[in-house]
Order: C-alpha cells, then structure tokens, then sequence
C-alpha cells in the first residue's frame, strides 16, 4: 500500500515532464513556422521589390531608346518653330548691339517703329537662314550632347569598373573580404559619382555647343548681317541664303564670313555647358523623382527656360563682341574689343542689349526644349515600323 503513492507521484511527475516537452515541441515549431512565413514574406517582399525596379528600369525605355537621328529631328524642329517666333526680338536685338537702336529705346516701341518704317517683313529679316542655321544648330545641339554624355559616362564607368576589380583583388583573395571592400568601394563612390555626372554634363553641354557653332558660323554670321541691315542687296527665292553667303565670299573673302568666331567659341561654350548640362540634370531628376518617360511640356519650358537665360546672361559679352566682328570689317581683336570696351565704355556696355536678349531667350528656349520634348516622345511612342527601325534602338524585353 505505501508503494500507491509514490507510484501515483512517479505517474504526475511523468506526466508534467510529458506536457512540458509537448509544450516546448509545440512552441518551437509555431516559432519555426512564424519564422519560416517571416522568411517567405521578406523573399516575396524582396522579389516585389526587384520587380518594381526592374518596371522602373524598362518603363522609361518601353517604348525604345532614342537614337542620334531621333535628338537630331527633334532638335530641328524645337530650334526652327522657336526661332520663327522670336525673330522680331533677334532684329530688335541685333541693332541695339550694333549701336543702329539707342539704348534707351524700349522693345515695343522699337518693334512698331521698324514695322512702320521699314515693314512688317523686316521683322523677319534673315529668318530663313536664322531657321536654316538655327535648327540643324539646335538639333546637333541636342544630338551630340546625348552622344557626348553617353560615351563620356560609359568611359568612366568603364575606368571606375577596373579600379574597383583591382582593389578587391588585391585587398585579398577571400570571398568575403572581396564583398566587403566591393561594397564599401561603392558606398564611397557614390558621392563622387554624382559629382562626376554633373562634371560630365557640363563638359558634354560644351562640346555640344563648339561641335554646333563651328560647323555653321558662317550662316550666323550671314544672318547676323543681314539682320543688322548691313547687306544692302535683297536676295529672294528658295536659293536666296547660297546667293547671299556667295556675295559675302565673292566681297570679303571666306575669311568675311569667319569674323568673330574666337569669341564666339568662347561665348557658346559656357552657355551651352549650363544650358544643356542644367537642363538634363533637372530633367533626369524629374523624371526620376516622379517616375516619369519624359519632361511634360510645362515642365520642360519652365526648366528650359531657366537654364537657357542662365547660359546666355553668363555667356552675353562674349557673344556681344562676336557679333560687332562678324558686322565690322575692320574690327579688333578679342582682347583689344574687350579692353576697350570695359575701359572706355564701362563693363555695363559688355551687356548692352543683355535686356532683350534675355526678353527673346525666355520664350525661344522655352518654345525649343518643349518641342523637343513633344517631338521626341511622339517619335519613340510611335508603332509605325520604318519610325521604330530609323529612329529607336532594339526595345527591352
């Protein structure tokens, strides 16, 4: 009989033992299986978050990358509508420069009071080879800057790749120590990468600008011309631009219409650098920020606008003193103008006409960068199969 209750107590104590494992058993695979759906979810968080980048990636180009002809169209026709628009301004401009309007007088009145004397059509003196030179200038304008800053990034992509396979394989040989030193190659790259795309759109933006401008000086110089009414002859016709540049080379020589061009290199370059360079930084943030294909018009005329007149206000008496040397045939050197000027005249006579510069830049490159924009989108959003073959490279898949 005393055997029963030790028996008894030898049947709980198994029995708590028993249910405690049990318990244990129970917990730990509900905790195996709230970490194992932890574990499921983080992956399938993680897929979606690739997914939703690799859409971000191909949104932007589901439609194909544009190709050099692509910027070269759309370019011509931002910079040829643009141009139209604005040539009232460009000959109000042009003679107040070349000292034709006072100072004093306001753009309005000195609008109305060429219409009157002159006509109407003077306002729109040497549009034709404004838009001839102007067009392809803006549309080589926008084609090699997107060459330019492609290869460029490509170059230094290419260099950075090399010094970052270099410094993990001589760091050490270990996977785990090749990680670690990639990563923190990267982390503190990434500072210096921003600062190199910016470099390298402003380095783009100018060789753009000089790539443009030396090809097609003569023309600005013609238009410049005859839009200070310094070509007495009235040349008409659909050849009447090879007619008028054949007179300026048959009167002055080849050299005539290549007056001014030292100046003018070094006006176009820092205006192109902040114009281009500014434009596609805020562009390329826009559209990522928002996730956007491309710049709405209204977007692309105000960012447009800005980075326009900021690159002309900066570059303006370079391209003053170009314009006195391709209207004067006996004008001085770069150097000898400029000193002159700022000494005898004052350094506000390096910014004479810089008011209606500005005027006619606000609208024109306004008018430019939102066509370009249209054109372009309309371009690579187009299901014709001759546009998807010229204009757009292979699409991704």
């Amino acid at each position: 009989m005393s055997s029963l209750p030790s028996l008894r107590r030898k049947a709980e104590t198994t029995h708590r033992v028993t249910s405690r494992r049990e318990g244990k058993n129970q917990s730990v695979s509900c905790l195996s299986v709230h970490v194992n759906t932890n574990t499921v979810d983080g992956k399938a968080s993680n897929k979606k978050q690739q997914n939703e980048d690799e859409e971000k990636k191909t949104r932007k180009t589901e439609h194909g990358e544009a190709t050099f002809l692509t910027h070269l169209v759309a370019g011509f026709c931002g910079g040829a509508l643009s141009r139209t628009v604005t040539s009232p301004l460009n000959v109000v401009q042009v003679r107040k420069m070349t000292n034709q309007l006072t100072g004093s007088s306001k753009l309005v009145p000195s609008l109305v009071k060429i219409a009157r004397t002159e006509g109407v059509k003077t306002l729109f003196a040497g549009n034709a080879t404004m838009v001839l030179r102007y067009g392809p200038s803006k549309g080589l304008n926008f084609a090699t800057f997107h060459f330019f800053n492609s290869n460029l990034h490509a170059i230094l992509e290419k260099r950075r790749e090399k010094r970052r396979t270099a410094e993990a394989s001589s760091k050490s040989s270990s996977k785990n120590r090749r990680r670690t030193a990639r990563k923190s190659v990267e982390v503190l790259e990434q500072p210096e990468k921003k600062k190199d795309q910016i470099s390298i759109k402003m380095l783009a933006g100018a060789l753009c600008g000089v790539s443009a401008c030396l090809l097609l000086y003569p023309l600005d110089a013609y238009a410049t011309r005859k839009a200070a009414g310094k070509i007495a002859e009235n040349f008409t016709g659909p050849f009447s631009v090879p007619l008028g540049v054949h007179h300026v080379v048959k009167k002055e020589g080849y050299g005539g219409l290549m007056r001014g061009l030292t100046p003018a290199l070094l006006a176009i370059a820092p205006e192109a650098a902040l114009t281009f360079g500014t434009y596609d930084i805020i562009a390329e943030w826009y559209k990522d920020t928002f996730d956007k294909e491309y710049c709405e018009p209204h977007v692309s005329m105000c960012v447009g606008a800005i980075s326009a007149t900021t690159g002309q206000l900066a570059a303006f008496p370079m391209e003053l003193i170009a314009r006195k040397a391709a209207t004067n045939r006996f004008a001085l050197s770069f150097h000898d103008t400029f000193r002159l000027m700022a000494m005898n005249r004052g350094i506000g006579s390096l910014y004479k006409g810089a008011k209606v510069a500005a005027t006619r830049c606000l609208p024109m490159s306004a008018v430019s960068f939102a066509t370009y924009e249209i054109v372009k989108h309309l371009i690579l959003s187009s299901d014709n199969a001759i546009v998807e073959k010229v204009f757009k490279t292979p699409q991704v898949v």
